[in-house]
């Protein structure tokens, strides 16, 4: 005798765009795919990486870029946001310890040297010794080279605060005037500087011989580094 008839289950097709859709590492597709965008864009710049190859390169079909992002350019938009919220909480301790150790110190020369040794160590400790850190800086490197619309993003998170915690020391430093176009140069010197020790690091490695950096070559390298950032800010 056959058994009671089940009822039918009416299955609705499931409509929802993968929003939570995790990806074999466990991050969300969204995550993941603005990961994979930092490296490209890293590589390529805004203009070298085509939609074809971030969904080649993060496994998804084009249809999850137009449903998270809308497009290359809201996904460029929010890698950089993303970078910058990365990016800018790790510099943002250093940056603020050094506009808080400058107004603390004022006119005292001495507590002003010391100010920007600690600070200098600790943007190298940050910026080479980190590996996600180096992981994301190129594409900060890319909007100098060719500046996107997102360069604003980057100005107002990165550049503007690292400036004016640079301004500050200079201008106590060497009795600068706020605002002054001498400041202003010798700030942006000293920036270019420490960013292009970054930028050029390469160079560097070939020459000593380095695969890259370690903690232990950054210990190194840290006391080289506060003597030559000491004599550009004005302590020599």
């Amino acid at each position: 005798m056959p058994g009671p008839v089940q009822p039918a289950v009416h299955k609705t097709p499931d409509n929802r765009a993968p929003s939570r859709k995790e990806t074999p590492g466990g991050m969300a597709t969204r995550d993941f795919i603005i990961e994979v965008a930092t490296d490209l864009f890293g590589q390529h710049g805004y203009q070298g990486v085509t939609v074809r190859q971030l969904t080649l390169a993060a496994g998804v079909n084009l249809s999850a870029i137009t449903y998270h992002f809308g497009g290359k350019e809201e996904l460029y938009r929010m890698t950089v946001e993303a970078l910058m919220e990365r990016i800018g909480g790790l510099i943002g301790g250093p940056v603020q310890a050094l506009r808080l150790a400058v107004g603390e110190a004022g006119a005292d020369r001495a507590a002003l040297r010391v100010a920007a040794e600690t600070f200098i160590r600790d943007w190298a400790q940050l910026v080479l010794a980190n590996a996600d850190v180096q992981r994301r800086l190129p594409v900060i490197a890319m909007e100098l080279v060719s500046p996107s619309p997102a360069f604003p993003i980057i100005y107002e998170h990165f550049y503007r605060r690292l400036y004016e915690a640079l301004g500050g020391l200079i201008g106590a430093a060497l009795g600068l005037e706020a605002g002054s176009l001498e400041l202003s140069i010798r700030v942006h010197g000293v920036a270019s500087l420490m960013l292009g020790f970054v930028a050029s690091e390469r160079v560097l490695w070939r020459s000593l011989d380095w695969e890259g950096y370690s903690p232990e070559r950054v210990a190194q390298l840290a006391p080289h580094l506060a003597a030559v950032f000491l004599g550009a800010v004005g302590f020599h």
